[in-house]
């Protein structure tokens, strides 16, 4: 008995701590890990490098209700670096809204309507639209499997529009309402059509109102003013613009149109039924004194109560310096002139690498010489030795061009003396005849300048030919892509280049503008002042006096005034440069182009005269190192003194976007480099692309985090919790498409 309970009391020790250990079993609520968690932040913009241009882009997407079925709107504010010279959009230069339509093509023919195309705008994307004549309808280029109509029994001014058919049944209408269809300002027909509505297979849908020219200032400016859906149209999106004219306005011409964007987007309000859910406000900032362009400089995101802050975010941009730098580097081995000869030293990009090269041909002197740019200094290049002289055997003109006429990148030679015409191809190593190239008139006859210019009048690509001497006809050649076309009936010249004599008479040809298209600005001063300028619509050359530029090139007292046209400050818009001098007088001053007219800034003006009583004085403008700005050649002999160095411009990154803040404090710093300092020759050996584009070199990205930690065991220490994320960009392989105006990025981009 004694035993039996003793067995007892062993189970029973053994039992009780299995029941306490049963009690104590694991229990989220109580054995859970209390860490707080920590969600990743919320960013609401992006950066990114697109490796395929090399070119720095942000991206911020506007935050819009949910719609039925998913259907709404997408809303997105994009930056490209490499799109800054372009014509300032409604959110300035290099930024772009979402925005969706189609438009026409003019083929560089706006007056002829029989060869136009029409090209689809989609989130971003563009698609050239084919015809297809068995189906009847219109199809992208690379095939979406959208079926595109163009419509008649639209309410709108011309009764056409677009419907467009997506995949899964969304279709997608353009131009069907008198506000979504903008009608040329200068051709009885329409040039853009906005989308106005989008419906999908349940019946709900997005529609949106524009604003056309609703300004003074206004011309062929169309504006998205509202969005609202789905079919209850309780969820509204409304567009503001600033209530005054912005300051970098520019006139362009563009597919037939005449454009003036006058208003900049100042914010964007987001509502349901009516009230307030969030709103978005647009900072802007000059990116230079005098105006030209202008950028988004900060995204304020406003709550419900239209007060309240939630975030802010933030950008900068570089500048360009006025500084020019005396450099060893590039000096030339022989000299442009003296102060009566030319000795034939012309300057042209000969194999395609985006520097600028010599070439050299003096019957005088029986001399052919070509050195190519390394990079630092010259190298001489015999493949290169012309087919014929610059200049004859007593320094004068003979007639013989440089200029790209068969639009592959590489300058070409034309010759055009008296009766003697001919044409050299450049394939990239040398040169080879080609009869189809011969010019159909002459540079130079009997010792006298023709006023025969080489220009892209038209603005496809290709240089055109145009002749204006006084006391003979104008004429115009349009350059075909395999000869020349005349055109002198559609074409006339509003001023001389020579007179009758063949001296100057103070025409230039220059994009003023920046559209594209080759104006033509004049000043003279033979007894009484003449300045006056015309711009190029696309058919020819009409008056704009407020682009009259504010100097003569030529005058009777001195037959060149030092006057030059140039890009000083890199905006994309050509400025005028004075400077010369003679035995009383110096004259030395910069006129910047901001959009509009001239504005006078001593800041950059030439560091080196370009005349001397009248005369030339081997002073050349021209981009020696690449970089896409026009430095100084000095090359002159003066009896036994000779001259000789270069004057470089400040290398700048002009307007580019330097720095983006998020709603953190976190800052991501942008460099950028030339594309010309890369290997971007073919498999041929051969340049592929003859110009600098700014790719993005490294970015820094900081959080900008910093605390001070007192440590109660040692002295007072400065602790950084800041981190920066270094990457680094190498390329090669640019290539451009010379037929197609369209870079084709790089073969190669390491990122590191």
């Amino acid at each position: 008995m004694a035993l039996k309970k003793g067995w007892w009391l062993l189970i029973l020790l053994l039992l009780v701590p299995l029941s306490l250990a049963v009690n104590d079993e694991y229990k989220p609520y109580l054995h859970k890990p209390s860490i707080p968690s920590n969600p990743a932040p919320k960013l609401y913009g992006s950066y990114s490098t697109n490796l395929f241009p090399g070119a720095a882009t942000y991206s911020y997407p506007i935050e819009v209700l949910k719609g039925t079925n998913g259907l709404q709107p997408s809303l997105t504010i994009s930056y490209n670096s490499q799109s800054v010279k372009q014509r300032p959009s409604i959110l300035g230069a290099g930024w772009s809204l979402t925005q969706n339509y189609i438009y026409r093509n003019v083929n560089f023919t706006p007056s002829n309507v029989s060869d136009d195309f029409f090209v689809l705008v989609l989130n971003g994307a563009n698609y050239d639209l084919i015809y297809d004549k068995k189906d009847l309808f219109y199809h992208t280029e690379t095939e979406t499997f959208a079926r595109i109509e163009n419509l008649t029994g639209a309410p709108n001014g011309l009764g056409t529009y677009w419907l467009v058919t997506l995949k899964d049944g969304t279709q997608l209408r353009f131009g069907y309402n008198s506000d979504s269809e903008l009608i040329s300002n200068l051709y009885p027909y329409a040039s853009k059509w906005s989308l106005d509505l989008i419906q999908d297979t349940f019946g709900n849908s997005i529609a949106y109102s524009y604003l056309e020219n609703p300004h003074i200032q206004d011309s062929g400016a169309v504006y998205l003013s509202e969005i609202k859906y789905n079919n209850d149209e309780k969820r509204k999106i409304i567009f503001s613009y600033e209530s005054s004219a912005r300051p970098d306005r520019r006139i362009s011409y563009e597919n037939g149109n005449k454009a003036d964007e006058s208003r900049r987007m100042s914010g964007i309000f987001v509502l349901f039924e009516g009230k307030l859910v969030r709103r978005y406000i647009f900072s802007y900032k000059s990116l230079n004194d005098e105006g030209s362009l202008s950028s988004l400089s900060g995204i304020a995101y406003i709550g419900s109560d239209n007060a309240s802050v939630l975030h802010n975010m933030s950008f900068g941009y570089y500048k360009s310096d006025s500084v020019y730098r005396n450099s060893s580097k590039y000096v030339a081995p022989v000299a442009f002139s003296d102060a009566t000869n030319d000795f034939g030293l012309r300057l042209a990009d000969l194999n395609n690498d985006g520097y600028i090269d010599l070439i050299q041909s003096r019957q005088a002197t029986s001399e052919k010489k070509v050195w190519l740019n390394g990079h630092s200094n010259w190298t001489e290049a015999s493949s290169f030795s012309p087919p014929e002289y610059f200049t004859d055997g007593s320094n004068l003109d003979k007639g013989l061009r440089l200029a790209d006429v068969n639009n592959d990148g590489f300058p070409d030679l034309l010759l055009g003396y008296g009766t003697s015409k001919s044409a050299w191809l450049n394939n990239g190593t040398g040169w080879h005849r080609d009869i189809a190239w011969d010019p159909p008139i002459a540079f130079v006859s009997a010792g006298v300048d023709g006023g025969v210019q080489l220009a892209d009048f038209n603005g496809d690509g290709r240089v055109d030919i145009l002749q204006a001497k006084e006391g003979a006809a104008k004429k115009a050649y349009l350059n075909k892509g395999n000869g020349w076309k005349d055109a002198s009936s559609d074409w006339i010249m509003p001023s001389y280049f020579v007179k009758s004599d063949g001296s100057d008479y103070g025409a230039r040809l220059s994009d003023i503008n920046g559209d594209g298209l080759v104006d033509v600005a004049e000043g003279y001063n033979f007894g009484t002042e003449t300045r006056k300028a015309w711009l190029n619509n696309g058919t020819g050359w009409v008056s704009y006096d407020s682009y009259a530029p504010p100097t003569v090139f030529t005058s009777s007292a001195r037959v060149d005034e030092g006057a030059r046209l140039a890009d000083l400050n890199g905006d994309g818009l050509e400025d005028i440069i004075v400077d010369f001098a003679n035995s009383t007088e110096i004259m030395r001053g910069a006129w910047i182009n901001y959009g509009r007219g001239w504005v006078s800034r001593s800041a950059w003006k030439s560091p080196e005269p370009f005349t001397l009583n009248g005369k030339n004085i081997g002073r050349r403008i021209a981009d020696v190192n690449g970089d896409g700005i026009g430095d100084i050649i000095v090359a002159y002999n003066e009896g036994s003194n000779q001259y000789r160095h270069v004057v470089l411009r400040n290398s700048t990154l002009p307007y580019m976007l330097a720095n983006i803040t998020n709603e953190f404090g976190g800052i991501t710093r942008i460099d950028y480099t030339q594309s010309t300092e890369f290997n971007n020759t073919g498999e041929d050996g051969i340049g592929d692309i003859g110009f600098n584009v700014w790719v993005v070199d490294n970015i820094i990205q900081d959080n900008n985090l910093f605390s001070n930690i007192n440590n109660s065991n040692s002295s007072n220490k400065n602790y950084k919790f800041n981190i920066n994320a270094v990457t680094n960009y190498s390329y090669w392989g640019g290539s451009y498409n010379y037929n197609d105006s369209e870079f084709r990025g790089f073969n190669i981009v390491n990122e590191t």
